[in-house]
């Protein structure tokens, strides 16, 4: 999907760059706009039609999920596209109109939606050309999401995440052994025998630790564990 080298737009003359170098607006990291490839304005004309018919309006029943994508809520929208069976990995294309579109990981797109997405002016879709889903953000602060019904769609429940029939718990609490707090996860419906994984916030270095006891945590679990660390142990720690 990644044009070659060749046809590849430098980022900062894309359009929309303005967004994402400015104080004003979303000044994205080195490592995220390294993640972002503008296609030519010839490519982005190509993939045109395909993102029209993709998003293309319809009675709401049509759409997998649709719910609001509001500015101000923009955590509550990014753990909704979180939990989209969508390997974060994956590279998509992200098309505004037929003259600007680019590359980018799905995990660049969800994390940052909202600089991507901007009301009144944007409808953009997101897609996997060689797949059956589609992200749709219309210009009125909506999202709907077109998935084939063998993509479940994560079901999150505040401290509960349900993938693939297996639900997942949380369990938090304080260690005073070790001075800071711990996020515990576990693969059943309340926190019940040996965890999958800690994050650890410790008091003494503000820092927070992953540890992982078993391998194999599918992506969209263990990414949304980390989301909940970062807002439920204490504001400002750091992963590391």
């Amino acid at each position: 999907m990644t044009p070659p080298e060749s046809n590849r737009q430098v980022i900062v003359d894309f359009p929309l760059s303005w967004r994402w170098f400015s104080e004003a607006h979303h000044v994205l990291p080195a490592i995220v706009l390294d993640d972002l490839t503008p296609l030519p304005v010839a490519d982005a004309r190509q993939i045109d039609t395909d993102a029209r018919n993709r998003c293309m309006e319809a009675p709401i029943a049509e759409f997998t999920e649709s719910f609001s994508a509001e500015w101000d809520a923009a955590d509550s929208v990014r753990e909704r596209l979180i939990m989209l069976p969508i390997a974060p990995e994956q590279q998509v294309l992200v098309s505004w109109s037929a003259d600007l579109a680019l590359v980018t990981s799905w995990r660049t797109f969800r994390t940052y939606w909202d600089a991507f997405c901007y009301p009144s002016s944007d409808d953009v879709s997101v897609w996997d050309p060689n797949a059956a889903w589609t992200v749709c953000y219309r210009h009125f602060q909506f999202i709907q999401v077109r998935m084939p019904p063998e993509m479940k769609i994560a079901t999150p429940q505040s401290g509960r995440f349900h993938l693939h029939d297996v639900t997942y718990s949380l369990l938090r609490g304080s260690d005073v052994q070790r001075d800071g707090m711990y996020l515990e996860l576990y693969a059943a419906a309340s926190p019940d025998g040996a965890p999958l994984a800690e994050w650890f916030y410790s008091d003494i270095t503000g820092a927070m630790v992953l540890t992982e006891y078993e391998a194999g945590i599918p992506s969209a679990v263990a990414d949304w564990f980390q989301w909940r660390a970062s807002h439920w142990l204490p504001v400002g720690a750091r992963a590391i």
